[in-house]
């Protein structure tokens, strides 16, 4: 089974504040009052104009382009931008943090454990039960970016 998510996280709170500030509205609630907006590849073209410059080897998607808007955003609060790709167990993750336009955690790309060390970082805990921040927040609910967008 595999693990195809693409995404930006902040807090409940700041959503809408974020949301006036990225081309990407939708947003899905996740654990310990944080939301996702999931991004696919056909959603960042469609709302970011070309070219798009690509210059962090550890990411797949995330632009300059893209990046500075997050940067903008991240006035007062954190805005953690993920990617994880797994397949049948292999696989990568890869994360940054932004807050007050500065990078704060990253950019860090790992087979497992870096995304949960900046959702730590932003303040997500680990729950009784749960593995890990990742399990915690609920990025393991469900399986892609698709998966969260076909549900709004």
């Amino acid at each position: 089974m595999g693990h195809f998510v693409t995404g930006i996280i902040t807090t409940e709170a700041d959503a809408n504040e974020v949301a006036s500030v990225i081309p990407f509205k939708y947003f899905h609630k996740i654990n310990q009052g944080y939301v996702i907006f999931p991004l696919t590849d056909d959603l960042i073209d469609d709302r970011i104009s070309p070219p798009l410059n690509f210059c962090f080897d550890e990411f797949t998607y995330l632009s300059k382009e893209l990046s500075e808007m997050l940067l903008k955003a991240s006035q007062d609060k954190y805005i953690l931008y993920l990617e994880t790709e797994y397949f049948g167990g292999e696989g990568c993750q890869s994360v940054i943090v932004y807050r007050n336009h500065e990078v704060v955690f990253g950019p860090a790309k790992s087979e497992s454990g870096s995304i949960s060390d900046a959702l730590e970082f932003i303040g997500v805990s680990v729950d009784a039960g749960h593995h890990d921040a990742f399990q915690s927040v609920g990025l393991g609910s469900f399986r892609s970016s698709e998966e969260l967008l076909d549900n709004a």
